[in-house]
């Protein structure tokens, strides 16, 4: 199966014979980006805010899940489980995508640590989205402590913020510091056979190029 990352909290999933899905589209175009190309059977929305749930630049008609429940398209089972910002009183849904033996979790934007019980929902995860900007009540140390709580096998820093001075990424090089390294693997697709087990001694942190 292959993860291809959009900027933001917004990827790709594809594996062959089974859906397509589309995390976090937004209007690329007002960011003076190339509108999406990628074709999808799902699009999941995370949270309500920041023009996350805006589809219109999409092809087709894919199905849209945008809150907390069980779900089963296309040999694709995804579960939603919500979480609430508590800055901003805005929902967000943590998703976990099942393909054959692997899952991927799409942590979305917190504002929290998510609680036991909500990683209990969540289940085993082989793929970790982890959101890493800075905020006022999110940061890349709180995001390297997810980690640790979600023991995953890989994990893929997503939403790094920007640094309004100088337009850089202001959240990444703090989070490898956090996770103990200053570099990690970085490609443009990550790849990974889905009918095989990715369980691996430690976690290997995955730096995506923006497509």
């Amino acid at each position: 199966m292959k993860i291809t990352w959009f900027g933001h909290t917004c990827f790709t999933f594809s594996e062959d014979h089974l859906s397509t899905v589309l995390t976090d589209p937004y209007m690329r175009s007002a960011e003076g980006r190339k509108a999406f190309k990628a074709r999808a059977d799902i699009v999941t929305v995370s949270r309500n805010g920041n023009g996350n749930s805006i589809l219109a630049e999409l092809n087709g008609k894919p199905f849209v899940i945008d809150g907390a429940g069980e779900y089963e398209l296309g040999g694709v089972f995804i579960t939603g489980v919500q979480t609430n910002r508590k800055a901003l009183g805005e929902r967000n849904t943590l998703f976990v995508y099942h393909y054959n033996e692997l899952t991927i979790a799409h942590m979305g934007i917190l504002e929290r640590l998510p609680t036991q019980k909500e990683i209990e929902q969540l289940g085993e995860i082989n793929i970790a989205l982890v959101p890493v900007g800075v905020t006022e009540s999110w940061n890349p140390a709180k995001a390297a402590e997810l980690v640790s709580m979600l023991e995953p096998d890989y994990v893929i820093p997503m939403a790094y913020g920007r640094n309004p001075e100088n337009g850089k990424q202001s959240g990444l090089k703090k989070f490898l510091k956090a996770m103990g390294t200053d570099s990690a693997q970085q490609m443009d697709v990550f790849s990974l056979r889905s009918d095989a087990s990715a369980e691996a001694d430690e976690t290997t942190l995955v730096v995506l190029n923006e497509q």
